[in-house]
């Protein structure tokens, strides 16, 4: 090779590294996997949004400081309590908070809806605290508000202590818990269209008196990608940026939540494992439909019934004008993420004991829906008639008609 074109392949490389440098620095996405090498958060996972089932992790249950993505809790929290029209008055404590901020002064009056915007698109701090005051009287109160929230969620290593997710004591989540959190928040709370809303509004503008004040969305990944629907950026010293999504694409639903994911100058870092996390889901995995008639002819089976005397008897044993079917509700569709040769299996578990009467439409159990080992869903089974305890009158009259068969 000739000096010439030497120098030209080295002054190539910083090019190539400036243009790609995903290339060299961040390792490759495998198809039916992603190197860990490639992730450069410290923790994430990917979850399935309607199941809840990690799908991907790293470091994904490990305790970590989680930023400003507390506020998609402090958001959803004000929503189901509140009605969006409500006055709210600045306190002193919301006035002091750190920056970022809206710069609100204490005994000025807001109304919610504006503080929503401004908390969830800029991440204004005073803006969540004076939330938090208005719904629970102080931030202490609307702490224990969150965690009552979190563990009922499932969440099993979070604690928040502030509503704005600053440095403070042992303030934390996990990747896993975040993502339960967002999933609650984008798809299963009664107020989720509207916290959607709030997530998807570019640009949103208020009046304070005659003051204009515009608001703008920093979660810049809403236009990066088609498909996202709601997420939520942080970044502190002890955290480091982090950042948690809800996607929808074809049917498919998916949570990532990215902690300690780089720190200054590296703010893009969230944007590219993203991008890994939900792109990896969207090609790996793909819906399963199973039709609930299936489910009813493959994986129903019979249960005995106690009489209300004590008797047993076995519905095989009765005849069949006597038989009592089991059903799930057939206007349910149940699809599962799937990922190749993944295969979901079915289990019906009955109560303990029925003991009639027995009413049409009376729970009689559910069917665990699980891949591998791993628990998907539980769908309730009915009774499809119903049975009635036998009476001396019943009983009379059967022997009546038995008897005129002779």
């Amino acid at each position: 090779m000739s000096k010439k074109r030497k120098l030209c392949l080295f002054l190539l490389i910083p090019v190539v590294l400036f243009i790609f440098p995903n290339f060299f620095v961040y390792g490759t996405m495998e198809k039916n996997s992603i190197k860990e090498s490639a992730i450069l958060s410290k923790s994430c996972a990917l979850m399935d949004g309607d199941s809840g089932r990690v799908l991907y992790g790293k470091n994904e249950d490990e305790s970590m400081a989680n930023a400003s993505t507390t506020k998609i809790l402090t958001a959803i929290l004000v929503l189901e309590k509140c009605s969006q029209e409500e006055t709210v008055t600045i306190s002193q404590n919301a006035q002091n908070q750190p920056k970022v901020r809206l710069g609100v002064k204490a005994g000025e009056e807001y109304k919610v809806q504006d503080l929503l915007y401004a908390m969830l698109l800029e991440s204004y701090n005073d803006c969540a605290v004076a939330l938090a005051e208005h719904v629970s009287g102080s931030v202490e109160a609307f702490a224990d508000l969150m965690n009552e929230k979190a563990l009922e969620l499932g969440c099993i290593d979070t604690e928040f202590v502030t509503p704005n997710g600053i440095d403070s004591g042992n303030h934390h989540t996990t990747a896993t818990d975040l993502c339960k959190i967002m999933k609650y928040c984008a798809w299963e709370s009664p107020k989720s269209a509207e916290f959607q809303a709030v997530c998807q509004t570019k640009n949103y503008t208020f009046f304070n008196g005659e003051k204009e004040i515009s608001v703008t969305n920093r979660n810049h990944f809403l236009w990066m990608k088609e498909g996202v629907i709601a997420g939520k950026t942080g970044y502190t010293a002890k955290a480091g940026y982090c950042y948690v999504v809800a996607y929808e694409k074809d049917g498919k639903k998916f949570c990532a939540a990215l902690l300690a994911c780089g720190w200054p100058n590296h703010k893009d870092y969230k944007w590219k494992d993203s991008e890994r996390l939900l792109s990896y889901g969207d090609s790996n995995y793909n819906m399963e439909e199973v039709d609930a008639e299936e489910i009813n002819d493959t994986y129903l089976t019979r249960v005995k019934i106690e009489d209300s005397h004590g008797e047993e008897y076995s519905l095989n044993d009765f005849k069949e004008e006597y038989e009592v079917g089991l059903e799930i509700d057939s206007t349910q569709s149940h699809q599962y993420l799937v990922q190749g040769e993944e295969a979901l299996s079915f289990e019906f578990v009955p109560k303990r004991e029925f003991i009639t009467p027995i009413a049409k439409g009376q729970s009689a159990g559910e069917i665990v829906v699980r891949i591998d080992e791993e628990e998907l869903e539980r769908i309730p089974v009915v009774f499809a008639e119903s049975v009635w305890k036998w009476d001396f009158m019943e009983l009379l009259q059967l022997l009546c008609e038995e008897f005129t068969k002779c």
